[in-house]
C-alpha cells in the first residue's frame, strides 16, 4: 500500500503544484505554491488526530487487533475531493499557451518529456532533489523514528508523542505559507539557505533535549526542527517548477521531488533504527541529519535564484548553474 502511494503521490504532486503556482502571478507563486506544500503537515494532523480518537475509543488489546485499520478506511473519504480536482479543474494558462503553439507547430512537440528533461536538466534534477533532503529527512524522523525510539528505548507513552508531532505540524502549516509568502519578497534560496542552516546547527542539540525523555523539552526539539524543515518546505513548489521550461516542467519538478523521497525519505526510519542498534548512541543519528542539512546547503547555493525571472530563463541558469565549466 505504500507503494501504490508513492505511485499516487508521484501522479499528482507536481501536477498539483504546477496549477498552483502557474495559475498565481508571478509575485504569488511561493504563496500559491505554499498551498500544496501545507498538505503534508495537514495530513500528518488529521493522522495523527484519527489514531488518538481510534485508540482512546476502545481497549488497546481491540487496537492492535483491527482498530488500527479504521483509520486508513475512513481516509478513503477523501477521494471525491481527489476526483473533483482532477475533473473539474481546467488547466493552467501556460499550459494552454503550450497547447497552443504545439498546434501551430507540431513537428516542434516533445515526443518524451521524461527523456527530455533527463538528457538536458539531469543536474537541476539532483540540486533539485538535493534541496528536500534536509526537510525530507527530520520529517520522518520526527513523525516515525522518533516513535519508535520513544516507545521503546526512552519508555515514553505513544498518545503523548502523537501529541507532539501534532503540535509540531500545526506550527508547520503556518510557518510553510509564511515561508512561501516571504520568498515571493526575499526569493527562493535565502529561505532554503536559513532553513538549511537551522538543521545544520539543530542537528545535535535536537537529539540531546529528545534524550532528556522530556515531552516538554521533546516538542521544542520537534518544533524547533520543524521550523527550519518548513522555511525549506514552502518554497519548494515554486522554486522547483521554476527551475524548468514549460515543456519540461512537470517531469522536470516530479523527478525532482520524487528522487528525494527514494534517496532519502523511504529509508529514514529504517536507517535511523539501523544507525541506533550499531552505534548505541543517538548521535549518529545527529550526524545524519546534519549530513542532510549540508547537502541541501550545497544544492541551494549550486541552485540560481528564480523570483521575477521568466521561466525559460531560470530554467537556463539553472542548467548554467550546474554544468561544469569546459576546460581549457
Amino acid at each position: 500500500m505504500r507503494f501504490l502511494q508513492g505511485i499516487a503521490v508521484g501522479g499528482q504532486w507536481g501536477g498539483v503544484t504546477l496549477l498552483l503556482t502557474e495559475s498565481a502571478s508571478s509575485r504569488n507563486r511561493g504563496l500559491a505554491g505554499s498551498f500544496c506544500q501545507m498538505g503534508v503537515p495537514i495530513g500528518v494532523i488529521l493522522g495523527n488526530v484519527a489514531f488518538l480518537v481510534a485508540s482512546a475509543s476502545m481497549s488497546a488489546t481491540s487496537f492492535g487487533s483491527w482498530g488500527w485499520r479504521v483509520p486508513f478506511l475512513f481516509s478513503a473519504l477523501l477521494f471525491p475531493v481527489l476526483a473533483f480536482i482532477q475533473l473539474r479543474f481546467e488547466d493552467t494558462p501556460a499550459f494552454k499557451e503550450l497547447q497552443a503553439q504545439r498546434a501551430a507547430s507540431p513537428s516542434a512537440a516533445a515526443k518524451s518529456p521524461l527523456l527530455a528533461v533527463i538528457r538536458q536538466h539531469w543536474r537541476p534534477i539532483l540540486f533539485g532533489a538535493g534541496l528536500l533532503f534536509a526537510c525530507n529527512s527530520i520529517f520522518y524522523v520526527s513523525i516515525s523514528g522518533l516513535l519508535d525510539y520513544g516507545t521503546r528505548a526512552l519508555h515514553l507513552d505513544r498518545n503523548g508523542l502523537l501529541l507532539i508531532v501534532l503540535i509540531s505540524s500545526a506550527v508547520n502549516v503556518g510557518i510553510i505559507m509564511l515561508s512561501g509568502k516571504l520568498s515571493d519578497r526575499l526569493g527562493r534560496r535565502p529561505l532554503i539557505l536559513v532553513g538549511a542552516v537551522i538543521l545544520t546547527l539543530w542537528a545535535f542539540p535536537m537529539f540531546w533535549l529528545v534524550d532528556t525523555a522530556s515531552l516538554g523539552l521533546i516538542l521544542v526539539a520537534v518544533t524547533v526542527g520543524g521550523f527550519g524543515s518548513s522555511l525549506i518546505y514552502g518554497p519548494l513548489a515554486a522554486y522547483l517548477s521554476e527551475l524548468f521550461r514549460p515543456e519540461v516542467r512537470y517531469s522536470g519538478a516530479s523527478l525532482a521531488y520524487q528522487l528525494a523521497s527514494i534517496l532519502v525519505s523511504g529509508g529514514t526510519p529504517f536507517l535511523m533504527t539501523a544507525l541506533l542498534a550499531a552505534t548505541g548512541t543517538s548521535a549518529s543519528v545527529s550526524a545524519f541529519l546534519a549530513l542532510m542539512a549540508l547537502c541541501t546547503l550545497g544544492s541551494a547555493l549550486l541552485l540560481p535564484e528564480t523570483i521575477g525571472a521568466k521561466a525559460s530563463t531560470a530554467a537556463a541558469a539553472a542548467a548554467a548553474a550546474a554544468t561544469p565549466a569546459p576546460s581549457a
